[in-house]
Formats: structure tokens, sequence, C-alpha cells
């Protein structure tokens, strides 16, 4: 879903596992900074809360609640990891996410991916941009894939 948070997306994918276990996913985690209405009444899209713009990275509004919106990622992806599945699970994040904070930062974000992820494709750099001057174009989309496809081959190979 265009917009989604990270809830969001732990929350379909646990649904997923549950219905239909599948045998790989592949999860491309969200923004850390959008969020979600708790308000169950309401549809999917409803629920969305706007998130942070680019302009707002570039400002450093992210830093302000960096920690709360980190932590709540990492929370949504231990409650996939920690699901009962069989499935082989890659995780991977926007690679715009992470480029936009200090390299410690980063470095604390991938220990921390590392740790709770058993496939975690680390940050990938972006390319080129989509049509819509948004998402990422096709060079960025080939690089996720190759990247994507290695740690696959090496895992499912056993």
């Amino acid at each position: 879903m265009d917009g989604a948070s990270n809830s969001w997306i732990s929350r379909k994918v646990l649904r997923v596992i549950e219905e239909i276990d599948p045998k790989l996913i592949v999860i491309h985690w969200s923004y850390f900074s959008r969020r979600e209405s708790e308000d169950t009444s309401l549809t999917d899209e409803e629920r969305r809360i706007d998130c942070l713009t680019e302009e707002d990275y570039r400002n450093n509004k992210h830093k302000e609640y960096l920690l709360e919106n980190l932590k709540d990622t990492l929370k949504n992806v231990k409650k996939v990891e920690s699901s009962n599945h069989s499935a082989n699970i890659v995780h991977s994040i926007i690679c715009d996410e992470v480029c936009f904070y200090p390299y410690s930062t980063r470095k604390t974000i991938h220990k921390s991916m590392s740790s709770l992820c058993k496939n975690y494709l680390p940050f990938m750099e972006r390319l080129d941009y989509g049509r819509d001057g948004l998402h990422y174009g096709v060079k960025t989309s080939e690089l996720f894939a190759i990247k994507l496809l290695d740690p696959l081959f090496k895992n499912l190979k056993g």
C-alpha cells in the first residue's frame, strides 16, 4: 500500500504467513517515520498518518523522533521474525531512510537489523528514480534484485 507504515506491513505479513504459509517472503520495510492510527474502524488507507518529506530529512527534522521511530520499526521486525513460521524471510529497508543519518546511526540501524533478522539485505545505493520522481527507478530496482538473489540462493541451496 502506498504510504504504508511498518505496523501495517508487519500485520499484513503475519496474516500472509498464517493464511498462505509461503516458503519465501521479501519485506522491504518502509520509512521509519510512517505511522498509522490505532482506530481499527478506519480503512487501511484512512489509518495512514502523514510521514516526513524528503525536505524534512534534508532539514534534519527526522532526527527529532529517530529513536522512537527506530524502536517502532524494530518492534515490527521482531514481531515478524518471532512469529511461528517456516518461511525464508529476507528483510531490507528503504535506502533513502538510512542515507540521511550520520554514520554511527546507520551502523546502529544495520547492527540492529542484522541481529533481529536471519536474512538482512544491507544498505543499497539509490541509482535512479522512477517516472514519479519518488520511487526507485529501473537501475535501482535491478540492483535490489541482484542483491536480493545472492542471499536467497545461498539459503535455498541447503
